[in-house]
């Protein structure tokens, strides 16, 4: 099922395992660098209360309201009601999903163990108040980080003031700073490839949700932002944007189409 709504960029799909019994709801990322750079700048707003869980991006919030009606249908029918959900997104998707998980759990449609969420370079979706609330309830929830990609950097967090030596740019999140960005979730962290059998990192260390052994460790230049945004838009060796036109078929991928655009929006 594939389901279009208002802005008419935003987009998520539904796929339907009767044999796993599993509902896996895959939200559109960003399509597009002016995009990002709206994002960018929409995320300097003050945060926006989210069912009394804490404080969310305005942006992220209004694509969440215009995709939730469809999504609630889905998990309110009947023949899913014994089913697992999964919700995964790249980018903009990555913060859809969080929010649709989050709320699915709070309204009680389904169980924080009966969820999972898998996201892929998301930006930071809401403040530390609620990442400690989204944590609580939903235990299985891994944000996947590539390399050097920024826009999981995106908006900044607050920093520890408190962290021995460094400056602002190399100190971790404060996360007694609760009404700033800050991320939900386990980071996994990819800090040099995606081809099959690459290192990875799980980051459980501190602060929790942004473990500065992992890519919160990272500084990042204004010189090399083709690579950063280049990171931002290839996960697992393919260019996302296209893997997805392609309804996700390797083999009709055209490698030549995954190339770094050269058009490049600085955040």
């Amino acid at each position: 099922e594939q389901i279009l709504s208002s802005p008419k960029s935003l987009l998520f799909h539904l796929a339907v395992s009767n044999v796993k019994k599993e509902l896996v709801i895959v939200f559109r990322g960003t399509t597009t660098m002016s995009q990002l750079l709206v994002e960018g700048l929409k995320s300097i707003r003050p945060g926006t209360n989210f069912l009394d869980m804490g404080g969310v991006n305005r942006y992220f919030l209004n694509g969440h309201l215009v995709l939730w009606p469809p999504v609630e249908k889905v998990l309110m029918d009947p023949k899913y009601a014994d089913y697992e959900t999964v919700f995964t997104g790249h980018s903009l998707g990555g913060a859809l999903a969080t929010l649709a998980a989050a709320r699915t759990a709070k309204q009680g449609l389904r169980t924080g163990e009966r969820i999972t969420v898998y996201t892929f370079g998301e930006p930071r979706v809401g403040d530390a108040q609620f990442a400690r609330n989204y944590d609580s309830m939903i235990k299985d929830s891994y944000r996947v980080v590539f390399r050097r990609d920024i826009v999981p950097h995106l908006p900044a967090c607050a920093k520890d003031k408190s962290w021995p030596g460094g400056n602002e740019t190399s100190r971790p999140c404060d996360v007694n700073v609760t009404n700033k960005p800050y991320h939900q979730g386990t980071e996994i962290w990819y800090p040099d490839s995606m081809e099959p059998g690459s290192y990875y990192m799980e980051c459980t260390g501190e602060p929790r949700g942004e473990d500065f052994t992992c890519s919160d460790k990272l500084k990042f230049r204004y010189q090399q932002s083709n690579s950063y945004i280049w990171d931002h838009r290839h996960y697992f060796t393919v260019r996302v944007y296209n893997y997805g036109k392609t309804g996700c078929d390797l083999l009709n991928l055209n490698e030549s189409q995954a190339s770094l655009d050269m058009e490049v929006t600085v955040l």
